[in-house]
């Protein structure tokens, strides 16, 4: 709690994210949630296994999916996170899930169940970086979690995305990725 206490006090009204990757245990989850609660998060990401989040009842904070869409079995498990009403947001990596197609098709899905869609990465450089922001673009708004990250850097090869910051997005006016030259 201190952490997401002192992130709500210095930004009162932030939208409030929060990723548990998987780490709570289904026993203690109602507690866990209901003390979050008060600090007004927008969902937990993965707070339990998939089936643990299915199976909870009327959760105080409702949850997204994530890591749950890997693997082979990632369609199921996209259509049943979509048939539960507590699981309001669906966050989509393609790298992880099988690229950007796999991606936009799991996103279709999810805004026509009404679910919140979110693109991120897996801590990539700016390349793979870019293309998430383009896929992004192209499902419509709000749908970035794209902002800076300590590996941008090292592995940037000297190529910058000064269109995408830690709060928007803004294409480039070029084809392509819209990479730039750091030097």
């Amino acid at each position: 709690g201190w952490l997401v206490e002192t992130v709500r006090t210095l930004l009162p009204h932030a939208e409030l994210r929060l990723d548990a990757n998987g780490t709570l245990d289904p026993l203690s989850l109602g507690e866990r949630l209901h003390a979050l609660r008060a600090y007004s998060p927008a969902y937990v990401e993965e707070p339990c296994a998939l089936a643990d989040m299915l199976a909870a009842e009327a959760p105080p904070v409702p949850f997204a999916i994530d890591e749950s869409l890997a693997g082979a079995d990632g369609d199921e498990a996209l259509a049943r996170a979509l048939a539960c009403d507590h699981i309001c947001a669906v966050v989509l990596k393609p790298t992880l899930l099988g690229g950007l197609m796999r991606c936009w098709s799991m996103a279709q899905k999810a805004r026509a169940a009404g679910r919140r869609t979110i693109i991120s990465h897996l801590m990539e450089g700016p390349i793979a970086r870019a293309a998430c922001a383009h896929l992004a673009l192209a499902i419509g708004p709000e749908t970035a979690g794209l902002g800076e990250h300590p590996a941008l850097g090292p592995l940037s090869d000297g190529f910058t995305t000064p269109w995408i910051d830690d709060a928007w997005i803004a294409p480039p006016e070029l084809p392509g990725l819209g990479l730039e030259l750091a030097f």
